[in-house]
């Protein structure tokens, strides 16, 4: 099969579909990823096939950008990304109809590019979420406040996409749909979801299509090299822990002031870490002696080498961390960052979150501290980390469920 596998976003949209792409082309399909111009190095550097679609945007400057004085009130910078990522769907749609002319099968994920182009051309096509919440059930959800704050924060966000979405279908020719959950927005013949079920388990509530395949990992590549200055670095002492923000920490004053405290939480409690992130703000910045900045480094290579790890809470990061077996300390900024967070507090594999706006030195500094010190979190996280490597690579139960569901589509 031609496999079209849209996704607009950052690094963190993208790179979980390269793994699902490297699954495709393994299973011999041909899986083209189709995405910004500016993340063509990034899926070819994967050996996976990239179609450029929609304008040759720096997505993740102009995210950070509108993310820019907002880290008090994170729904002002999430309604804004939201828009933004509406228009990235509409300003890409003629590019990514011309490229799905030729599919046998389309993957949408929740950005929903894809959906429109399918529907316009009578090309069946699947879905992924990566975020549990949008899971659709066929019950209501738990009972409690934190349920129902849940339910309605996600039909809030839904009925604030649904009326551009079908604004923009009704532009192009395509069915208008009802809401989020189903029919034109998400499949209603498989849903994927690519998350282990040691982190979160099959609620019998959820509809029969949904399917939990476990995280999605990419191929380690044999060729790779680390830098050698972070290879002398790693050598030369304890493991460290590793400082990673993703998107979170690309430009901005907001961005700088978080480097500031990075730094200084580094000094104060005295670890060794590598800091990932802030590339353009710490160029011109003395790293404490005990520290390391560095670029682009597989995340799987360098948690093996590390005694644990901060970061934002993104779903492909938290993976990683999880598999790793090492602690984390969880710093969330939006909405499925906080859920990712509190279900590692649940799981006991890193401190209580600290969500952006209380962010510290003081209280940075002494969540590292307890990442190296506090043996029952280390126990808890290494324990998890050998359940979810035992489960394999979930992007290859993914690919079977994909085959079956066309296979039904097209019988013969």
């Amino acid at each position: 099969m031609q496999i079209i596998v849209p996704t607009l976003g950052t690094r963190g949209d993208v790179q979980p579909y390269i793994n699902l792409c490297q699954g495709l082309n393994r299973a011999g399909h041909r899986a083209v990823l189709a995405s910004l111009p500016c993340m063509r190095a990034l899926v070819e550097s994967h050996a996976v096939e990239f179609a450029p679609i929609g304008p040759d945007v720096d997505l993740p400057a102009l995210t950070a950008r509108m993310w820019e004085g907002t880290s008090t009130i994170w729904w002002i910078g999430f309604l804004r990304v939201m828009q933004l990522g509406a228009k990235l769907v509409e300003q890409a749609y003629p590019d990514l109809l011309a490229l799905c002319r030729t599919a046998d099968l389309i993957v949408v994920n929740d950005t929903t590019a894809g959906a429109a182009e399918g529907d316009k051309l009578g090309i069946p096509w699947v879905s992924v979420t990566l975020q549990p919440l949008r899971v659709p059930a066929v019950k209501p959800p738990p009972a409690g406040w934190r349920g129902r704050l849940n339910d309605a924060v996600w039909n809030a966000i839904g009925g604030m996409m649904v009326s551009p979405i079908n604004g923009f279908r009704k532009r192009v020719g395509a069915p208008l749909v009802k809401n989020i959950s189903s029919g034109g927005l998400m499949s209603e013949k498989l849903l994927l979801l690519p998350v282990s079920p040691n982190v979160v388990p099959a609620d019998p509530a959820w509809l029969p299509h949904v399917k939990v395949t476990g995280f999605w990992f990419p191929e380690s590549d044999a060729d790779w090299r680390p830098p050698e200055d972070l290879r002398k670095f790693l050598e030369a002492g304890e493991p460290p822990i590793v400082i990673c923000l993703g998107a979170m920490s690309m430009s901005g004053r907001t961005a700088d002031r978080a480097a500031g405290l990075a730094l200084a939480a580094i000094r104060a409690a005295g670890v060794r870490a590598v800091v990932q992130g802030w590339d353009r703000i710490l160029a011109g910045r003395e790293m404490p002696r005990n520290a390391i900045h560095t670029g682009a480094v597989p995340h799987a290579w360098l948690l093996e080498r590390a005694a644990g790890i901060v970061h934002h809470g993104g779903a492909g990061t938290t993976a990683t961390a999880l598999r790793s077996g090492k602690p984390a300390l969880i710093v969330p900024h939006i909405i499925d960052q906080f859920y990712w967070s509190q279900r590692a507090e649940a799981l006991g594999t890193g401190p209580a979150p600290i969500p952006r706006p209380k962010l510290t030195v003081a209280n940075l500094a002494a969540g590292m501290r307890r990442l190296l010190e506090d043996g029952s979190i280390r126990e808890r996280a290494a324990a998890l980390g050998t359940k979810i490597r035992g489960e394999g690579n979930g992007v290859d139960r993914a690919v079977r469920s994909i085959e079956q569901t066309a296979a039904k589509e097209n019988p013969c």
